[in-house]
C-alpha cells in the first residue's frame, strides 16, 4: 500500500531517496483537506487566484475544472490540484455562508439534509428564544405545508394547540409591537373566543361559540355590511340581479312607480339579505311567481308589499330552493299571510334583539310599548312580589328566605362572621373591616399594582365555626375606572384546606368607572369558608369596594308577580295583546307555570291570556311567546291599560323582553 485509505496521503518507502518531497505532498495534501473552507462552488476558475485558494467544482465545469466536477480544487505553486472527495467530507462555503456535506455523489446543502431535533430545550430561528417562549420565530412569513400522499403522507395540515385543563388557555395572540390587539381559541374554558383590545390593557369579547352544541354568541352589535343600491326600478323585475349583488347584504331599492320582484337572483344555503324601500312608491315581493326561474322565487304564504321605508330580511332555504321571509310586514311567524303586521314585527324585532344582543327594545308608540327592562321605566317595582332585578335587562323571580349581607344595618348582619385576607397580595393598608361595611368609599388595592394573580388567593371568608352556608348570589363592587385584573373564580370549602369551586371563572374588569360583577353561584353545598382565587392574568390598578352575599339555598325559588306601570290609552280599548320573550331555566309549562294577564281599568280588574309559545330564537333559547288578543270588553270602562306575569310552582325562569299592545 503506497498511500492512506481516506485521505490518500503516500507513504514513506523503507529506503526511499528523497522522503522530504513525499513528506511535503502528504502535507500539502492535508492542507488543502483538514479544516476545508472554500471560496464558492465554481464551474470555471477565477481569473486571478491567490496561493492555497480552494473551490468545489461545480457539475458541469469548463475551462482548467472540466472533468473535474464535485472535487476540491486547490491553487497551490501556480496551478490548479484536485482532490476527490470522500463520503462525509464538510467544507463551508465562503460565498454561500453554508456548510455543505458530502454524499459519495454530489455535494448537499446541510439544509437538505433529513435532520431530527427532538426533545431539544428550546429553538430560534433569526432570533432569541427566552423566557417561556421556548420556541420564537422572527421572520416575514412561514409556511406550513401538506405531505402528499404520494410521498407517504396524509394531505392534511393540521396546528394542534394543546392546554392543562378547562381553566386554562388554548389561544393565537395577535399583536401590535408586542401590545395585544386580538385572541382567538379556548380562553380561560373551553368556549371558543374571540376577544379585541384597542390597547392591549382593556378587552372585549366579541364572538362565543358553545362546545355543547356550537351555537354562537355575538357579544357586541353585529353590522350586515355590502349595502349597494342599484338604478331606480323602472319595470317589474324577473329573476332579480343587480350589479354587486352576490357580495351585497342590504339592497337598497327605488323605483318610478309600484312595482313588483318576482325573484331574486344568487340564493345560497343560509345566505341573509336585507330589502329596503327606499323610495316613495310601493314594491311588492311576489310569493311563488312563476315569471322568475324556480331557484330564484320567493317562498313568502303571500305577496308582500314593502311601503317607503320598509324593509324585509329574506333567508334562502337551500332544501326546498326558495327565499323565504324572516321578518317583514305582512308576514306572520307561521310563514303564510296575516293581517296583523304588528305582532309578527314584534316577534321578529325581539329574535333579532336578541340574536344581535342588542339591548334597545324599549319605547312608547301609539297604542303599543316594547320594553326590555334595561331601565326598568315601564315597570311597577313597588307593587311586586318576590322580584330579583339584580340583573340588568332581566324579571325573575327572588330566592325563597334569602337574606342579602351588606352590612348596611350594622355589624349585627355579619355577627360571627371572621375576615381574613389572603397573603398571596401584598395589600396597600389593612381594610379587611371595610369590605363589607355598606360604603364602596373604602378601597382594597394591592401595592405593588402590577402582579400575577395565577393561584393567588385575593380574600377569604371564615364564616365561623358550625355556621356553614350557601351562598348563592355574590356581587363584587369596585370603581376608579382601573383594567381588567385577570380570571377569577370562588371556591368553598369545610375545612380550610379542600377546596370546591363554586362558579365558573370570571373576568374581574375594571375598565368602567362603577363595574358591579354579579355571580350566580353553581354548587348548592353549604360551607363554612369562601374565597377568592386567581386563575390567570396580572394585577393592575385592582381595587375592591365592597362584597355582597346572598345567603340561601338557589334552588328555593319564590314565586313572583309584577306588572307593567300604567300605560294610557286614547279610549277604553277592547282587546290587549302581549308578546313575551323569555328563557326558562326551569321546564316550564306554558299557562301552568308562567302567566299572564292584563287590564284596562289600571290594575283593578285582570283578564287571563293564554300563551302560545311561537318559536325559539335560535341559539339563545329564548321562548317567545304570544297571548293573542284578550278581549277585555267585560272589565269596567277605563283607559290605564297594564299587563301582569306571574310565575308558579317555584320554577326558575327570566323574562328579557315585553310588548303589549292594544286595540
Amino acid at each position: 500500500m503506497t498511500e492512506t485509505i481516506n485521505l490518500g496521503l503516500p507513504y514513506l518507502e523503507a529506503g526511499q531517496a528523497q522522503k522530504h518531497v513525499t513528506h511535503n505532498e502528504a502535507l500539502r495534501i492535508l492542507d488543502a483537506a483538514i479544516h476545508m473552507s472554500a471560496v464558492a462552488i465554481s464551474s470555471s476558475p477565477p481569473g486571478s487566484p491567490e496561493e492555497s485558494e480552494r473551490h468545489i467544482v461545480a457539475e458541469g465545469a469548463t475551462g482548467a475544472f472540466a472533468s473535474h466536477d464535485n472535487t476540491v480544487a486547490t491553487f497551490q505553486d501556480g496551478a490548479w490540484q484536485f482532490l476527490a472527495p470522500r463520503t462525509g467530507w464538510r467544507a463551508w462555503v465562503e460565498a454561500a455562508e453554508i456548510l455543505f456535506v458530502f454524499d459519495g455523489e454530489a455535494w448537499r446543502d446541510l439544509r437538505d439534509l433529513s435532520v431530527s431535533l427532538d426533545d431539544v430545550t428550546r429553538i430560534g430561528i433569526n432570533t432569541l428564544s427566552e423566557g417561556d417562549n421556548r420556541l420564537a420565530v422572527r421572520s416575514n412569513a412561514a409556511v406550513m405545508s401538506a405531505i402528499t400522499g404520494a410521498d407517504g403522507g396524509s394531505g392534511d395540515a393540521r396546528l394542534q394547540i394543546s392546554k392543562e385543563a378547562e381553566i386554562n388557555t388554548a389561544s393565537v395572540f395577535f399583536s401590535n409591537d408586542f401590545e395585544g390587539r386580538a385572541e382567538f381559541g379556548l380562553v380561560g374554558g373551553d368556549d371558543f373566543k374571540l376577544k379585541v383590545s384597542a390597547d392591549g390593557e382593556d378587552w372585549v369579547e366579541s364572538l362565543v361559540v358553545d362546545p355543547a352544541n356550537g351555537s354562537v354568541s355575538f357579544a357586541r352589535a353585529l353590522a350586515l355590511e355590502g349595502e349597494i343600491s342599484p338604478p331606480e326600478i323602472g319595470a317589474d323585475q324577473n329573476d332579480y340581479a343587480p350589479s354587486g349583488l352576490a357580495g351585497a347584504s342590504v339592497l337598497r331599492l327605488s323605483a318610478d312607480a309600484s312595482r313588483a320582484l318576482t325573484g331574486l337572483a344568487g340564493g345560497t344555503a343560509g345566505r341573509v339579505v336585507i330589502v329596503q324601500n327606499i323610495g316613495g312608491n310601493a314594491l311588492q315581493l311576489r310569493d311563488e311567481n312563476a315569471a322568475s326561474s324556480a331557484a330564484n322565487r320567493f317562498a313568502l304564504g303571500t305577496d308582500i308589499t314593502l311601503g317607503a321605508n320598509q324593509c324585509a330580511l329574506l333567508q334562502y332555504d337551500d332544501g326546498a330552493s326558495r327565499w323565504r321571509a324572516v321578518a317583514a310586514p305582512g308576514a306572520s311567524a307561521a310563514g303564510g299571510g296575516s293581517a296583523d303586521q304588528e305582532l309578527f314585527d314584534a316577534q321578529s324585532m325581539l329574535a333579532l334583539a336578541d340574536a344581535l344582543n342588542v339591548a334597545q327594545f324599549s319605547g312608547e308608540s301609539g297604542n303599543r310599548v316594547g320594553d326590555s327592562f334595561d331601565a326598568l321605566t315601564y315597570v311597577d317595582v313597588a307593587g311586586a312580589a318576590n322580584l330579583d332585578t339584580s340583573t340588568a335587562g332581566v324579571l325573575k323571580p327572588a330566592l325563597s328566605g334569602s337574606q342579602l349581607y351588606t352590612n348596611t344595618g350594622g355589624q349585627g348582619d355579619r355577627t360571627g362572621l371572621g375576615w381574613t385576607l389572603s397573603t398571596g397580595i401584598t395589600w396597600s393598608g389593612t381594610f379587611a373591616s371595610h369590605l363589607i361595611d355598606g360604603t364602596t368609599s373604602s378601597q382594597l388595592y394591592p401595592n405593588p399594582d402590577s402582579q400575577s394573580v395565577t393561584g393567588v388567593v385575593i380574600w377569604s371568608l371564615d364564616m365561623g365555626s358550625g355556621n356553614a352556608k350557601v351562598i348563592a348570589e355574590l356581587k363584587i363592587l369596585s370603581s376608579a375606572g382601573g383594567s381588567n385584573a385577570g380570571t377569577h373564580k370562588i371556591q368553598g370549602s369545610n375545612n380550610g384546606s379542600a377546596w370546591t369551586d363554586v362558579s365558573s371563572a370570571f373576568a374581574f374588569d375594571q375598565s368602567v368607572a362603577t363595574n358591579t360583577v354579579t355571580l350566580n353561584l353553581v354548587n348548592n353545598t353549604a360551607y363554612r369558608y369562601y374565597r377568592m382565587i386567581g386563575v390567570s392574568g396580572t394585577i393592575r390598578y385592582y381595587q375592591i369596594n365592597e362584597l355582597q352575599f346572598k345567603i340561601g339555598d338557589p334552588s328555593s325559588i319564590a314565586n313572583m308577580t309584577v306588572r307593567s306601570a300604567a300605560f294610557t290609552a286614547a279610549s277604553a280599548p277592547s282587546a290587549v295583546r302581549v308578546v313575551l320573550r323569555a328563557k326558562f331555566v326551569d321546564e316550564i309549562t306554558v299557562n301552568t307555570d308562567l302567566t299572564v294577564e292584563v287590564s284596562r281599568d289600571n290594575g283593578t280588574t285582570w283578564s287571563a291570556g293564554t300563551l302560545t309559545d311561537r318559536f325559539t330564537t335560535p341559539g339563545s333559547a329564548h321562548h317567545v311567546l304570544d297571548t293573542g288578543d284578550i278581549s277585555v270588553s267585560a272589565q269596567p270602562s277605563g283607559t290605564s291599560v297594564r299587563w301582569r306575569v306571574k310565575s308558579q310552582n317555584n320554577k326558575s325562569l327570566e323574562i328579557n323582553d315585553a310588548y303589549l299592545r292594544w286595540s
